[in-house]
């Protein structure tokens, strides 16, 4: 290198790299904060290219194929995807396919034959069912614990650093005190001779075998995306029901994915016990937030109301949207009993209400007539939906105003009897109207089905009712 020249060297590092004592300290000269943009739609279309052609060449030298080939059929699968992105314009896959990290698992999860899914909460689920599995298995490394004892420490590790606020310093003498009893708890679960491994056995694998946790910088670690921490910390929350620190601060940032994910996860059917503690704090300034917290677990789009949604996930509701309105709520939900209660509130209808409303005073097949000929210009059901749910109002509403009431989504309704009191726990529910799947004969006013009440689909819905029977007022 010549004399006198002038030599310039960049040097950049994470956050974690230049941490003192717990904040990011840039005050230092010639250190410059820069966060990564969202990638925007050129960007992300080369990035799937890329990725999906360096899989393609990967997958075929270990079959031992001619890259060339193996590169070819990766690019049409990238095509593809891109193409299945540009439909996808909602808002609850919008971080996943602008941010690097994420739109690279998204396309680890489509190229093992996944689909894309269509909420975060899903989206996850997979990326950890493959990094914790599969991802294993092909890069031929030991499985030191099953994808299920993996859940079981990675979610309490989460919620421990997001309590504190951490994201990538978590010191090993921190993850040690954390995992060590939970690993050993491991060995009541497992056949006799099949011993755990070691901490550092655990700790080098989630770091090296499977890729979710980093070594950010050494001696500290942390998850490998924000997001995947998020959806662990929710996954533990749903689990124990711990809902003091997200209800403590339920307007920040910090918490609020950690709320949705949470919500989203409807086995545990966590809404209505969020709800009954935000909505009376929050409501007037975080009202946004605990829609988005509804809209997120009832997986709300431009479809009809609900997509995947259980019938105890329709009672909370009906519930929610009362206490929404200050009036007096119609079900009281312990657990798995619900009671429905004489109150002025939001509800189902009963089995009776739905078909006197689907009617609108007809007496016949269909509230238009009885030729099935004719209902396709009314209905969408399996001769015309293209296998997918339609947006609402599409075909023509009953005398009365209401639509879809053949077709599109089964429609959950309050019970068997049309009575009042404490019902058998997990008893099958009334579903009526038949879906965008049915044939045409099971879209009858007078046909009935059942479905299990804790368990959705994506051909049922709800529509509500308010009042008590004997002063009725729709609300369809």
């Amino acid at each position: 290198m010549g004399a006198g020249r002038n030599v310039w060297l960049v040097a950049s590092s994470r956050f974690a790299g230049i941490e003192e004592q717990g904040e990011v300290n840039l005050s230092r000269e010639c250190f410059l904060h820069l966060d990564v943009r969202p990638l925007d739609d050129a960007q992300i279309g080369k990035l799937i290219m890329q990725w999906y052609a360096a899989a393609g060449r990967a997958r075929a030298r270990m079959r031992k194929q001619q890259e060339e080939h193996g590169e070819a059929q990766a690019r049409e699968q990238g095509h593809k995807l891109m193409a299945a992105l540009k439909q996808r314009r909602g808002a609850s896959m919008m971080e996943v396919k602008s941010t690097p990290m994420l739109l690279t698992l998204l396309c680890l999860v489509v190229e093992r034959g996944g689909r894309i899914p269509e909420r975060r909460v899903d989206f996850f689920h997979h990326c950890l069912e493959i990094l914790l599995g599969s991802w294993v298995d092909e890069r031929q490394g030991e499985r030191v614990l099953s994808a299920g004892e993996a859940l079981d420490l990675l979610a309490p590790l989460a919620w421990w650093m997001h309590t504190r606020g951490r994201k990538y310093d978590m010191s090993e003498r921190e993850m040690r005190a954390e995992l060590e009893k939970p690993i050993r708890a491991l060995q009541d679960r497992r056949e006799r001779g099949d011993k755990v491994p070691t901490f550092a056995k655990v700790r080098d694998w989630f770091c090296r075998g499977t890729g979710v946790l980093t070594e950010y910088a050494e001696g500290e670690y942390g998850f490998m995306h924000l997001n995947l921490q998020e959806y662990l910390a929710a996954l533990y929350a749903a689990r124990s029901g711990a809902l003091g620190p997200i209800v403590a601060d339920f307007a920040s940032d910090w918490w609020r994915e950690v709320a949705l994910l949470m919500v989203a996860m409807r086995e545990h059917r966590m809404l209505g016990k969020l709800l009954t503690h935000v909505i009376p704090t929050y409501w007037e300034q975080e009202g946004k937030h605990i829609e988005e917290c509804i809209r997120e677990a009832l997986h709300r789009e431009l479809t009809p109301l609900l997509q995947i949604v259980s019938w105890y996930d329709a009672l909370e509701y009906c519930n929610a949207l009362s206490r929404k309105e200050n009036i007096e709520e119609c079900y009281k939900i312990e657990g798995d009993r619900v009671e429905w209660v004489e109150g002025e509130g939001y509800r189902l209808p009963t089995e009776a209400e739905w078909e006197y409303a689907c009617r609108a005073g007809s007496t016949i097949e269909y509230w238009f007539g009885n030729d099935e000929i004719e209902l396709e210009s009314y209905a969408w059901y399996d001769v015309n939906s293209g296998g997918a749910l339609q947006p609402v109002g599409r075909k023509p509403a009953n005398p009365w105003g209401l639509y879809d009431m053949h077709g599109n989504v089964w429609e959950w309704c309050w019970n068997m009897d049309d009575s009042h009191e404490i019902q058998v726990i997990n008893a099958a529910r009334v579903v009526r109207g038949g879906a965008f799947v049915s044939r045409a004969r099971r879209l009858r006013s007078s046909l009935r089905d059942r479905d299990v009440p804790g368990l959705g689909d994506q051909g049922v819905g709800f529509r509500v009712t308010r009042g008590s029977p004997r002063t009725l007022s729709l609300n369809i």
